[in-house]
């Protein structure tokens, strides 16, 4: 047998869940981490040409979603009763959902600093509302914007929304947790200072100033030029493939999940430990964020953080389906509800 065919006969997903491939993935996460960070902080721009510009934003951005539905087919096709095809057809009406929501939660959040300009195109001191290449959006968004297009998509195509909403679900995360490093090319979305070894520098010209709803003015020289700070989109990067192993394991082997649990994986368990596990790594890290978005008040008067009200709202939501989907049932015996 040739190398070629040894390689083919291999089943990455079922390899990511080996210890190698865990090892190897989270050995890879880190090391590219420190190998950029060796580097100093990375232009957002990927090239330009003439007028042409292209960002490392767009490229990871497109990559996670075409791994996101690579994953969900994956796991459709090994189903069986589906046609995997309809995937495909879904991709569109959730990418242009999800970065709808995305956009529209951003604005709703920050509206003080769109309502004068929401139509502004070109302003370079004003950003207009459907200017989203330049900044602005929020994962929690991209996700409610996606769930309620596919949920309309699959109504109209009679599809179980459950069903498919638990193939979808460990491709969006592992999407997340690739889309994440956006935030590090684009030198954004960084926690508060660390004296800790693994703290990234932030060029002067990327710092928060104040100036945004919710954001902590790091500027320089307020700050030093020097000062490190929390690499969260590190954080957040391994926990969303933490849950990514997670889920994708439940939708693999159910069988072992139920010998090991006494419970059977049903429809939507997958969804809902995505609620759960993902909203809790959310709240927990957004602590360490200096550009939160506040519901209410901000972070030098103990506001309400939108991640973490989400966060806590999606967490809920999570546990109590789980818990009515798994709740005893009364058995039937000689004719008697007992």
């Amino acid at each position: 047998m040739t190398s070629l065919q040894r390689l083919q006969k291999i089943n990455i997903y079922k390899f990511v869940l080996t210890l190698p491939g865990i090892l190897t993935a989270y050995a890879l996460l880190v090391g590219l981490f420190f190998l950029l960070r060796l580097q100093g902080s990375l232009d957002p721009m990927l090239f330009h040409f003439g007028g042409l510009s292209l960002r490392w934003f767009g490229i990871l951005i497109a990559l996670g979603v075409l791994l996101a539905f690579f994953v969900t087919t994956f796991l459709a096709e090994r189903a069986g009763g589906e046609d995997p095809e309809l995937v495909w057809k879904l991709l569109p009406v959730v990418l242009i959902s999800g970065i709808s929501g995305a956009r529209i939660w951003y604005i709703a959040n920050t509206w003080q600093k769109y309502k004068d300009h929401v139509f502004s195109f070109g302003d370079p001191n004003f950003p207009g509302a459907f200017e989203i290449w330049r900044g602005g959006i929020a994962v929690q968004g991209a996700i409610a914007g996606g769930v309620v297009g596919g949920l309309i998509y699959m109504r109209l195509k009679r599809m179980q929304f459950l069903r498919w909403a638990d193939f979808v679900m460990p491709g969006v995360v592992v999407a997340q947790a690739l889309g994440r490093w956006a935030d590090f090319t684009n030198n954004e979305a960084y926690g508060s200072q660390t004296t800790l070894p693994w703290g990234i520098e932030i060029p002067c010209e990327y710092r928060t100033q104040g100036l945004t709803p919710g954001s902590i003015d790091t500027s320089c020289p307020g700050v030093s030029p020097a000062a490190t700070f929390h690499p969260t989109f590190l954080y957040e990067s391994i926990w969303d493939y933490t849950v990514f192993l997670i889920l994708l394991y439940v939708a693999m082997y159910p069988h072992k999940v139920q010998r090991i649990f006494k419970v059977k994986v049903q429809n939507g368990d997958i969804f809902f430990g995505y609620l759960v596990l993902y909203s809790l790594g959310r709240f927990m890290i957004e602590f360490l964020r200096t550009d939160s978005l506040y519901l209410m008040g901000g972070p030098l008067n103990g506001g309400i953080r939108s991640a973490q009200a989400v966060a806590l709202l999606s967490l809920f939501i999570g546990v109590g389906c789980l818990l009515y989907q798994h709740r005893p049932h009364p058995t039937v015996e000689r004719g008697k509800v007992t």
